[in-house]
């Protein structure tokens, strides 16, 4: 079930926001758009359909802003892909996003459960601004699985 309703962050305009995810075509543009990391077509087409919760806030059916949950529902939850156009930026919207995130991580995950995020570097602000902290007990890591060239010793 899709929820709409308007949202009034500024007298300027109101955005529509739904619970649903973007397509795959405007989710890769808009982290283009927003200079996070690139995730290709494909990968965006097979990704989307498995995530926990999204959000996705329109302007006259243009997307402008998203973010989302992954993980699964019980031990781990990630929050992820949070970005607004550069024409909506320093509205709030980006603080909605997140609010609206953080209300489905309360009411719907466990409070034993593991919630972390990985940020672009220019948007770390933002998150501790948010009470995330930087985890020496849990350093953040990634496997280099894109390099292949890295995980054959080459």
């Amino acid at each position: 079930m899709v929820l709409i309703f308007l949202l009034f962050i500024t007298n300027i305009f109101a955005v529509d926001v739904f619970y649903e995810a973007p397509s795959p075509e405007e989710f890769v543009e808009l982290r283009k758009l927003t200079g996070m990391y690139p995730r290709s077509l494909e990968s965006a087409q097979k990704g989307l359909k498995n995530s926990l919760f999204w959000i996705t806030l329109r302007d006259q059916g243009k997307l402008v802003g998203m973010g989302r949950v992954v993980g699964d529902g019980g031990t781990v939850a990630q929050i992820t892909d949070i970005s607004v156009h550069p024409d909506y930026q320093k509205m709030g919207y980006g603080s909605f996003i997140f609010e609206q995130i953080q209300n489905y991580i309360l009411t719907e995950i466990p409070d034993d459960a593991f919630v972390c995020l990985f940020a672009e570097k220019h948007a770390t602000p933002f998150y501790k601004n948010r009470r995330f902290e930087y985890a020496d007990k849990w350093p953040g890591m990634y496997w280099p699985c894109l390099d292949r060239a890295k995980l054959h010793g080459n």
